[in-house]
């Protein structure tokens, strides 16, 4: 038997052939958006996180394009909207205390618009986690893209680092490496008779910071042919053993399994009357004195009994009469 698709968030606003739907297309439309824009198709948000005082996302203008013409290109309405961007270079005291204030920022901008389904754009490492727990909150589709390595910070143009994949190469398979000066001629030692180039340590392409820098896009074609050989995990005891400063790149299900993302409560467990259980993220900062509790969500009129007798100081009988004359009675569901 085949499911009926559910119908489009953005068809509420955007399908219906009365006066109100005629107003939200018609101020889309203003912005030069085709006729046949609103004809069922669905209405991707690119939320985009671009900001100068953000180093680390300072390139997202660029890729937000490149994002729109791939939604274009695959059926979709592309409409862009910005979000609160976090950078750890320039804030005070610390990014980490907006992270949250970002997260509630995303998740009531996909709530309050239109929007089907969302596209992510950051870079800095609180800007990431707190677009994902909006959009996992607002529960709508997502996917997040990454800005892609920062701007060097360094007059001399820092040192070199990258992704590397890894076995079995999948889309979660890389682990992140930085080469330093201190450690390039033990990597180069181990890594250069595997990938058929024993004279390695000693090539003078690849001798100093800038050699490497000049080459560094064969640097990375030898590091990738190492470490397919290797999972994440093998990849990174390997390069440890070197020094080599790295950390495998994980997914969501890698995070939700590790036995540290465990061990510090940062995935919880929580059980809802209504949903059932589920993984929902956890208090990053962690205070002896004052700890956090992550509680579920309350249902429709759960606590109105509590805040009734506590805060309004109603009795029972007060309670039951409003009760029988219908104030707070809940909404009739709409099918």
């Amino acid at each position: 038997m085949t499911k009926a698709k559910k119908p489009l968030r953005s068809s509420r606003s955007y399908g219906p052939k009365d006066k109100d739907g005629f107003i939200h297309r018609s101020w889309m439309k203003s912005q030069g958006l085709p006729q046949d824009a609103f004809d069922g198709r669905p209405v991707i948000g690119i939320c985009n996180t671009w900001s100068e005082l953000t180093p680390c996302n300072a390139g997202l203008r660029d890729v937000a394009d490149h994002v729109k013409r791939g939604v274009w290109e695959a059926g979709g309405v592309p409409l862009e909207f910005p979000a609160m961007s976090l950078g750890e270079t320039q804030m005070r005291p610390t990014a980490m205390l907006f992270r949250n204030l970002l997260a509630m920022e995303v998740e009531e901008s996909i709530r309050a618009n239109p929007i089907d389904a969302v596209v992510l754009l950051g870079g800095c490492d609180k800007t990431q986690p707190g677009l994902l727990m909006g959009a996992a909150s607002a529960g709508v589709p997502c996917i997040f893209l990454a800005s892609g390595p920062a701007t060097p910070r360094s007059m001399t143009g820092g040192q070199l680092g990258n992704a590397v994949k890894c076995k079995p190469g999948g889309p979660n398979d890389y682990i992140y490496v930085v080469v330093q000066e201190a450690v390039w001629e033990a990597l180069a030692k181990r890594i250069g008779p595997d990938v058929g180039h024993p004279e390695l340590a000693t090539d003078a392409r690849f001798a100093k910071i800038g050699d490497r820098r000049k080459n560094q896009n064969e640097v990375w074609r030898m590091l990738d042919q190492f470490g397919s050989k290797y999972t994440k995990r093998e990849m990174m005891v390997i390069l440890n053993e070197l020094d080599v400063p790295c950390g495998p790149i994980m997914s969501t299900e890698d995070l939700a399994n590790d036995e540290h993302v465990r061990g510090r409560e940062m995935y919880v467990e929580l059980d809802h009357p209504q949903r059932g259980k589920w993984q929902n993220v956890g208090m990053p900062i962690k205070l002896s004195a004052s700890p956090a509790k992550i509680e579920r969500s309350p249902t429709l009129g759960e606590h109105t009994d509590e805040i009734l007798k506590e805060v309004l100081g109603f009795s029972d009988a007060d309670i039951a009469a409003k009760k029988a004359a219908g104030a707070f009675s809940l909404p009739p569901k709409t099918k």
